[in-house]
């Protein structure tokens, strides 16, 4: 199994605005094969900052899912509103569970 975590900073004060693109980008992979499940996260050390947390049953499904789900014209959308309340790039990390 895949764990895919992207930690996702808001520029101050615009994190109720990223919540809803998020949840809708989010939703975009839960229809995909391979997703096991996902959830989105606020840290309670920051008030910009998100946690997006998504399971896959392995890399391979995960990059195929990614791949058809950039092609999505509601992602484009999604991101496109997205970006103008970031603090910079989400950092996006992929681990495999090994025990």
């Amino acid at each position: 199994m895949l764990i895919v975590i992207a930690r996702i900073k808001a520029r101050s004060g615009r994190i109720d605005k990223i919540v809803p693109l998020m949840q809708e980008n989010t939703e975009l992979g839960t229809s995909k094969q391979g997703h096991i499940s996902s959830f989105l996260a606020k840290s309670t050390e920051s008030d910009n900052e998100l946690l997006v947390y998504s399971l896959w049953d392995n890399e391979s499904l995960y990059e195929q899912a990614k791949n058809e789900i950039k092609k999505d014209p509601r992602t484009k959308k999604v991101m496109l509103q997205l970006l103008i309340h970031l603090a910079g790039e989400p950092v996006i990390e992929t681990f495999t569970i090994i025990s």
